[in-house]
């Protein structure tokens, strides 16, 4: 499959263009899940890029793959932002062996955010302690019964009522790790 995608682009680009972004294309959109996953042909920078968005309902990104080889400076990379119409650009590096690093580019300086990211972390850990405190005594249930215990996975947005999860072991005896639903 990837053999036909390569094909069908590399009429407007090198075959070597191609397949790199065919491995972001890829990584996109199996790797990371991300939505609406597209590769088009950009006549500004006359190069592939992929676009896709992180979640439904998230903006649109535009991925330049660049091979680790190529040489970047900042008038391309200014270029490379004005050169479509998405509201995110991410730069991503493909090396040889098909690893990948992404770089999200701003138009103009963008001073860090500390304060955000230290709130973050407490936010989470403040997440983690509360959902910690709401299965308490489901986790003291399963360690009693020496039992495995399978938590919501989406328990940060479940709501308040935790009554209308039903309470999963998985019975450490069993080879087959069967499980089931036992209400305590």
């Amino acid at each position: 499959m990837e053999e036909v995608i390569i094909e069908k682009f590399s009429q407007n680009v090198p075959r070597a263009e191609a397949a790199k972004t065919v491995i972001v294309y890829f990584e996109l959109l199996d790797g990371k899940k991300f939505y609406d996953v597209d590769i088009i042909f950009n006549e500004n920078l006359q190069k592939l890029i992929v676009i896709g968005r992180k979640c439904k309902n998230s903006p649109m990104c535009a991925f330049i793959p660049i091979s680790v080889y190529e040489y970047l400076d900042f008038s391309f990379l200014e270029k490379i932002t004005n050169a479509h119409s998405y509201p995110l650009t991410c730069v991503v590096i493909v090396s040889r062996d098909s690893t990948t690093v992404y770089y999200q580019l701003e138009n103009g300086l963008v001073e860090p955010d500390v304060s955000s990211t230290r709130n973050s972390k407490l936010d989470r850990r403040t997440q983690l302690d509360k959902n910690l405190e709401r299965y308490q005594s489901l986790i003291e249930d399963a360690a009693m019964l020496q039992q495995k215990v399978q938590i919501p996975p989406n328990c940060e947005t479940a709501n308040d009522n935790h009554s209308e999860f039903p309470r999963q072991f998985t019975d450490s005896s069993d080879d087959k790790m069967a499980n089931t639903n036992k209400i305590l």
